[in-house]
């Protein structure tokens, strides 16, 4: 038994003092891409737009790549002002239904002390602060409501406008016939 691990001891000690064994070569096929150069893809040519096809759909000098990111931007603004609708409402409601409670604090606290408001008392000094704050709120909250409701009319509608442009087309082309030509007309919506 003693043998038997004197050996066993020795294999172990001997594959551990071996150099560990090289990396396999690599498979063969493409080649990694370097996904961590952006300065690189920032300096690459961008080709410009051409239209193809023989219709006179859609041609226009701007890139329909540029309309695109006009779509995408005027629905995000959509989108973002809605957001900031929903917050000014939340300001707002929220500002307002507590207007009230400063008021009922400080009615309660002059209760108690017999009619006179305590000078030094930290409720007080609370209820003051409020009373001063949460119409500031409500109002910001109201206008921010305003203001994110302009900005989702107006993007939203700037998006409708950019949309039904790009869907609406009227393109004229020539059309071979059996007999002689014609005039083809397609419109897209």
């Amino acid at each position: 038994m003693a043998a038997i691990t004197t050996s066993l001891g020795l294999l172990l000690s001997l594959q551990l003092a071996a150099p560990p064994a090289p990396p396999p070569p690599p498979a063969p096929g493409p080649m990694p891409v370097d996904t961590g150069s952006t300065d690189l893809a920032a300096e690459a040519p961008v080709p410009t737009w051409t239209p193809e096809g023989e219709g006179a759909a859609h041609r226009s000098a701007e890139d329909p790549r540029k309309a695109n990111k006009k779509l995408r931007n005027a629905a995000r603004t959509t989108i973002a002002g809605g957001a900031i609708t929903v917050l000014g409402l939340g300001m707002a409601i929220g500002g307002a239904s507590t207007l009230m409670i400063p008021k009922k604090q400080l009615a309660k606290l002059e209760q108690e002390n017999g009619g006179v408001l305590p000078p030094d008392d930290p409720k007080r000094q609370r209820a003051i602060v409020l009373s001063r704050v949460l119409p500031a709120i409500t109002y910001a909250g109201a206008g921010l409501a305003v203001a994110g409701a302009l900005m989702a009319v107006i993007a939203g509608r700037r998006f409708k406008r950019l949309r039904e442009d790009k869907r609406t087309s009227v393109a004229f082309g020539p059309m071979p016939m059996y007999r002689g030509g014609g005039v083809s007309a397609e419109v897209r919506f």
